[in-house]
């Protein structure tokens, strides 16, 4: 069985979303308090961070629960420990979408680290190369990173 995109976190957007895989629209993220309910009270985080935990809220407009975020705020300022850790989480302060990685092709549709590692170890990987821009994955590298 060869290794598929899945290993990479693929994730693409259910609602048309600029900011997605930011931990703004994430589901676990408590809004202007800064924190989230996975990383714990601890650990402070931006609306554009992001982490490989991201989760889209499941409302048919794809908006935060009110009540939800209350709930987690509530929970978030008794000082609970983290479930993870930002090492564990993949956590980075930067924006993450196939347009701003520096693997994607220049009409951003094509993943070009995909395609070398399908064509530089064909028995290991099967890697659709096919991307959009505003998704992304664990292996998104600023295009100024080199």
């Amino acid at each position: 069985m060869k290794v598929t995109r899945d290993a990479f976190i693929y994730l693409e957007p259910k609602h048309d979303k600029y900011d997605f895989a930011q931990c703004g629209p994430c589901r676990m993220w408590t809004g202007e308090d800064g924190r989230c309910i996975i990383h714990g009270s601890k650990v402070k985080i931006a609306y554009y961070d992001s982490c490989g935990y991201m989760a889209e809220w499941a409302t048919p407009d794809g908006k935060p629960n009110k009540k939800v975020v209350e709930d987690h705020t509530v929970e978030l300022r008794k000082g609970i420990p983290g479930s993870v850790t930002p090492e564990e989480s993949g956590l980075v302060s930067r924006r993450v979408q196939c347009h701003r990685c520096r693997f994607a092709n220049a009409m951003v549709d094509r993943c070009m680290l995909y395609e070398k590692l399908n064509k530089e170890f064909p028995d290991i990987f099967d890697l659709d190369p096919k991307i959009k821009r505003h998704a992304c994955c664990n292996a998104q590298t600023p295009k100024s990173a080199k």
